[in-house]
């Protein structure tokens, strides 16, 4: 593909800054820990589901509607 582009013998490869280096193994290690944490909490949710409510959904969303009016 680059013989299509570029007359001549292939360009080499230029070296990766340390800097992207550094980015790209510390973005690594944050989304590792992210997904471990995030399959933790599925875990955790998995073991205690929530009780299922007896309210209606109407009812509910009325009621939080209450709630989340500022009044005095």
């Amino acid at each position: 593909m680059i013989s299509e582009v570029h007359d001549g013998p292939i360009p080499p490869q230029p070296e990766m800054p340390d800097v992207v280096k550094g980015f790209l193994e510390w973005d690594a290690a944050s989304r590792s820990s992210m997904e471990t944490a995030n399959e933790l909490e599925k875990t955790k949710i998995s073991k205690n589901p929530q009780p299922p409510t007896s309210e209606k959904l109407s009812t509910r969303i009325w009621n939080e509607m209450q709630r989340s009016m500022n009044r005095p």
